[in-house]
């Protein structure tokens, strides 16, 4: 489903009309707020694991010599939420978090450290990525990653949730909805309706398995 079916499946489900909006632009009153419930549904699926599937992807750059900071653009990699694996040359790298890359680099000097190639990477709060030792030569790096999550805006607009698994963001769409009209009974309904939903999505859309040559 679309984004505009998925608030007609919405709107038909809770009772408000028999069709459902027209459009997901230009609504006003209940109709309006569908389109809101459904566009944050879809939000919050994306964003109840790091790890789904339908958000990783993987990207290779080139490293330079005698450089440790990047932009995540740099690394072909602008849509990056979590870093999930990082190759570099074919060799696993440590991906840290950023405080402990402070702690264990920055704190004691060991930042100018170089190496033929780095083997950790950190993602500062700013965005940058650091690696570490700084490379004396270029190298490669692959990442695998998860992206950050995307907002439904128009009505063709999929997301990026399998559509197998569509029902879920209706149902999650709907807890909005009951909440809206206090109805408790709808709500509970509707949450243990989204908790099947979101079980069956942990066990098909785990990531799949890599193993690494070393």
């Amino acid at each position: 489903m679309n984004f505009l079916e998925l608030c007609q499946k919405v709107s038909t489900e809770a009772g408000i009309t028999t069709t459902g909006p027209t459009s997901v632009v230009a609504q006003t009153g209940i109709l309006s707020k569908v389109v809101s419930w459904v566009r944050q549904a879809d939000i919050d699926i994306q964003l109840e694991r790091s790890d789904w599937f339908f958000l990783w992807k993987t990207t290779q750059a080139n490293l330079v010599a005698n450089k440790s900071e990047y932009m995540p653009v740099d690394l072909a990699a602008g849509d990056i939420n979590v870093v999930h694996l990082a190759l570099i040359d074919s060799k696993a790298a440590q991906v840290l978090q950023w405080t402990d890359y402070v702690e264990l680099y920055r704190k004691t000097g060991k930042q100018a450290d170089v190496a033929d190639r780095p083997s950790a990477v950190a993602r500062s709060p700013n965005g940058k990525f650091y690696f570490y030792p700084v490379p004396l030569l270029p190298c490669k790096i692959q990442i695998d990653y998860s992206t950050v999550p995307v907002h439904l805006t128009s009505n063709m607009d999929v997301p990026k949730v399998p559509e197998r698994f569509h029902y879920a963001i209706v149902q999650k769409a709907l807890m909005y909805y009951a909440e809206h009209e206090e109805d408790i009974n709808r709500y509970n309904q509707a949450r243990l309706n989204y908790l099947d939903w979101l079980n069956v999505m942990g066990r098909d859309t785990k990531p799949r398995l890599r193993f690494l040559n070393e």
